[in-house]
């Protein structure tokens, strides 16, 4: 009995020594000291490890192929510090991220030229950050907050002539009309305003047809002086003849209502035009100071009514002043 006991024993122990394993993450085989079919088994083991190696690398080419759905990077960050990065949500974003170069002379870092891209905000050290990027402007808070922004989101211009300038903050100054000067005024937001040269000389110039008039006497309004404005020189040029039909004479005079020739008395405008024909009038005058005065052009004709004119062109330049 006890040596039918010791056979059973030892053929126990020849059969866990010939017994097959298998390895925990990939079940490779395992063979025993004893077991007939190593070769067997080892060939198994190569299969297997071929075609994991294989399924890895296609794993690893996806992975890096994809730029929108690639795992979570949150908790990645940089031996610079980890105020870099750490909100990059994927592992192409981080990629991304880190497309720049530490600058040796300080804790931050200077991003070059490149793919590199900031949108939003993120965190970084309170040294500077430069942005090769077009247009691209960094705002920083004082605290190391930087905000990536293109040039036209922070630009107040909207419309051509706009200048910069600023009050508190940054501003635009709308252009100004025709003619008009800047000049520093105090008392404006910007410290700038736009006015009208003092003196200044405005131009006015009528053809025939803008005096035309079923009479022989018509008046237009040239502009008004405001309250204070006031006028020292009148010049009077035409640069074609009036004439048509049977008017033998045709003047031109300026004044206000009621003293048609107060700045300029009647000039022929129906004598052939030159470079040296024309009226010059010195003259000084504030008609106002408290309301507006029309200043009008009359013109006068004769031998036929204004309307029969078919030709004619006359510049009118008169010079202003403000009084302050």
């Amino acid at each position: 009995m006890k040596k039918i006991i010791a056979i059973g024993i030892s053929l126990i122990a020849v059969t866990a020594l010939a017994a097959t394993t298998f390895t925990t993450n990939y079940n490779l085989n395992k063979p025993g000291d004893r077991d007939r079919n190593y070769g067997s088994l080892l060939r198994d083991n190569f299969d297997t490890i071929d075609s994991q190696m294989k399924i890895n690398e296609t794993s690893i080419s996806d992975h890096i192929a994809d730029t929108v759905d690639a795992h979570d990077a949150t908790a990645i960050s940089t031996t610079v510090g980890s105020f870099l990065c750490t909100s990059s949500t994927t592992v192409q974003a981080y990629l991304d991220c880190l497309d720049g170069t530490l600058d040796p002379n300080t804790s931050g870092v200077v991003l070059l030229a490149g793919s590199q891209t900031i949108t939003g905000t993120k965190t970084f050290s309170a040294t500077p950050v430069f942005s090769s990027a077009l247009n691209g402007i960094l705002n920083t808070d004082g605290a190391g907050t930087i905000t990536a922004n293109s040039f036209s989101d922070l630009d107040p211009l909207t419309t051509k002539g706009d200048l910069l300038t600023y009050s508190t903050s940054s501003i635009a100054l709308g252009v100004g009309s025709d003619g008009q000067q800047l000049f520093a005024d105090s008392a404006q937001a910007s410290g700038l305003k736009w006015d009208n040269p003092n003196p200044r000389w405005r131009k006015f110039t009528y053809a025939f047809g803008d005096l035309s008039s079923a009479s022989t006497s018509f008046a237009v309004t040239a502009f008004s002086l405001a309250a204070n404005e006031g006028l020292d020189a009148v010049v009077i040029h035409h640069t074609t003849a009036f004439s048509g039909g049977a008017i033998t004479a045709y003047s031109v005079e300026i004044g206000v209502s009621g003293n048609t020739d107060k700045y300029a008395n009647p000039f022929d405008v129906f004598q052939a035009s030159g470079n040296t024909v024309r009226s010059v009038n010195n003259v000084l005058d504030v008609p106002n100071f408290g309301a507006t005065t029309d200043v009008i052009v009359t013109a006068t004709s004769v031998g036929a009514n204004l309307d029969q004119a078919s030709a004619g062109s006359v510049d009118v330049y008169i010079r202003t002043f403000l009084l302050p």
